[in-house]
């Protein structure tokens, strides 16, 4: 055999090899039996919001807030802080109208007191609108102090 004779043939061998193992790599990547690299799986989402990203890691505590001082909001009395509404409400009475906080109006509070949240039911499905009570941080005023920052 010549050498022309013996490289055409080795060449043709070394095509039918490489065309084989291409065939045989393709029909091993669809085998279920080997394993898939794992993807990371996507980060949870974080649905909270800005106010309760901010404050929850302190409900139940005793802290001490500044904001500015509204006797007229959905609930009663607030503080707002950055765009976060923190009440002043009490599941018992408690007189806000009077000389002390009506001053206040507007103005710039420093609160002292046990931060609470209360979490609202979700609301029922149904064909009938049903409102509730949204989420919220608050203070009780009974229990906590309620001051006039001077500036």
């Amino acid at each position: 055999m010549c050498f022309r004779q013996m490289h055409r043939s080795i060449s043709l061998e070394y095509r039918n090899f490489v065309v084989g193992a291409a065939l045989f790599l393709a029909g091993c990547t669809s085998n279920a039996s080997i394993p898939s690299v794992a993807l990371p799986s996507p980060s949870p989402t974080d649905n909270r919001t800005v106010c309760e990203r901010k404050f929850r890691e302190q409900v139940d505590q005793v802290v001490t807030l500044t904001g500015k001082f509204s006797l007229a909001a959905k609930l009663g009395s607030l503080i707002e802080i950055d765009g976060c509404e923190i009440y002043l409400r009490s599941d018992q009475g408690f007189v806000w109208y009077d000389n002390k906080y009506s001053v206040m109006e507007g103005k710039l509070v420093r609160v002292t007191g046990i931060l609470r949240f209360e979490h609202s039911p979700d609301i029922p499905p149904g064909p009938r609108a049903e409102g509730r009570v949204p989420d919220h941080f608050y203070f009780d005023p009974r229990t906590s102090t309620i001051e006039l920052v001077h500036q």
